[in-house]
């Protein structure tokens, strides 16, 4: 009983957090079509398409609107890829959701997940990076892992080909304070302001002067004194300590060096000055890159077939133009051909471009030329699935030989899996209490999905087996 009352205040104080208008978003970051939004509650939220489960929200439909992401709370840092999704915690544990094929969920399932799973027993993260398939994860003694798809070495642990469900480092380096990912590659910034990359260099990306691939973590040529990076389709940009951008690889209307092929070495993009952040999409054909200025203003070049630059037109740009109706802009990020704009100071967030599947989450499907506000974001969807939630007690959390399920909502079954996505179990209910022996599981983490008789998700939340 005291666990029954201890579940049901926990959940009715997450309730009153939920309704607080005060909660506002806090980081962004896209996908190929969908985005992803941070919430300064700590929760995520998701939009756009989401076949493969890349919003996290438990099922398969695509959203126009932000959906809060199931069962993760206390996240700090979250990156959308082609079509997964990464979740990094206050704990330094990492989840992921959506699509699986190359192990980029560091798990050994082909399939993915339509809910956030934990990556293989991986802790003490401080940073996350994911492209088209492989991500990568900054630790907290400077080193970098990596798992998923390595067909062109970009897992930089020596070998090529196939692909890494468990995460391996990368080569041997250290000091490690950046990191980024591409299409098919990876960049890493040291503590000496030096740039590492390996991975595909089809474009010329790694910006060693060469267009051979790399197993193993090269240097990039004459590039010293870089704070971050940027990586997307055979492009990489490096931002200096006094705000002055390089570029290398392909396609010069992306890389902001006008109508030229690309080059195989970081050039000085000479039109741009005060950058301190910059994001480009993975595509490789087509792209679009984006430069956030120290006064929180917006710069873009590249592709603009849906008004992704956010012009008001759809005419392509060789070099950057600003976008003069973005000011106070403090964080930013680019899908395939969509842009987001986070501003700190209301904590809104903005959106233009493609919007065929909702990516740009203001509730439609329109294209937009100029930037829109993200609707009902870190609010209303969150109180919605809130409410939802706290209609379910389960005990004892942790669970030892059984575990029972009291429920209100009029549900047909349960569904359970282990914390790689597994299905364990899917169990009938007959009344509002369900008892099911846990006796059998092994030790760990569980997830359960209360759904109805169409098989439509009521509830989901997670349990504890411990012995």
């Amino acid at each position: 009983m005291k666990m029954k009352l201890l579940i049901t205040l926990v959940a009715f104080l997450g309730f009153i957090l939920m309704l607080s208008p005060r909660a506002k978003a806090q980081h962004i970051s896209c996908g190929d079509l969908h985005s992803l939004f941070l919430c300064d509650n700590n929760t995520p939220m998701a939009c756009g398409w989401n076949v493969d489960g890349e919003l996290g929200d438990g099922d398969t439909i695509t959203k126009f609107s932000p959906a809060q992401v199931s069962v993760l709370i206390g996240v700090k840092a979250v990156a959308a890829a082609f079509i997964h999704s990464l979740f990094l915690k206050n704990d330094g544990t990492v989840w992921g959701c959506g699509n699986n094929d190359n192990g980029q969920l560091s798990t050994a399932f082909s399939y993915g997940a339509p809910f956030p799973i934990q990556l293989n027993a991986f802790a003490g993260v401080t940073a996350i990076a994911t492209g088209y398939n492989h991500s990568l994860f900054l630790k907290n003694d400077s080193t970098v892992w990596a798992c998923g798809y390595n067909g062109d070495g970009e897992l930089g642990d020596g070998t090529k080909g196939g692909w890494k469900t468990i995460p391996e480092r990368v080569g041997n380096l250290t000091g490690i304070v950046s990191v980024a990912v591409g299409y098919d590659h990876s960049l890493f910034v040291k503590s000496d302001g030096t740039v590492w990359a390996c991975g595909s260099n089809i474009g010329g990306q790694l910006g060693d002067g060469s267009f051979t691939e790399r197993d193993s973590p090269v240097q990039v040529s004459s590039l010293t004194g870089i704070k971050t990076v940027a990586a997307g389709g055979y492009c990489s940009f490096f931002i200096k300590n006094n705000g002055d951008v390089w570029a290398c690889g392909e396609d010069g209307a992306r890389l902001g060096i006008g109508p030229v092929a690309g080059t195989t070495t970081p050039v000085h993009v000479n039109s741009l000055n005060g950058i301190k952040a910059i994001a480009t999409g993975l595509t490789f054909f087509g792209g679009h890159t984006l430069f956030l200025k120290n006064d929180g203003t917006v710069w873009a070049c590249g592709s603009n077939l849906y008004g992704q630059l956010g012009d008001g037109t759809t005419t392509d740009q060789f070099y950057p133009v600003q976008d003069s109706s973005l000011t106070g802009i403090s964080e930013v990020a680019t899908g395939d051909y969509h842009s987001l704009f986070f501003k700190s100071d209301d904590g809104s967030v903005w959106a233009c471009g493609r919007n065929d599947f909702g990516q740009l989450g203001d509730g439609t499907t329109t294209q937009r030329n100029t930037p829109v506000q993200v609707t009902g974001l870190c609010i209303n969807s969150s109180v919605e699935k809130k409410i939802i939630l706290n209609s379910v007690s389960v005990y004892p959390n942790p669970s030892n030989n059984a575990i029972t399920f009291t429920s209100s909502l009029d549900a047909n079954s349960i569904e359970i899996a282990d914390i790689t996505g597994r299905l364990v179990g899917t169990y009938s209910i007959f009344d509002k209490n369900l008892n099911i022996q846990t006796s059998t599981f092994n030790q760990g983490m569980y997830m359960y999905t209360i759904l109805n008789s169409k098989k439509e998700v009521m509830n989901r939340g997670k349990f504890e087996v411990a012995r």
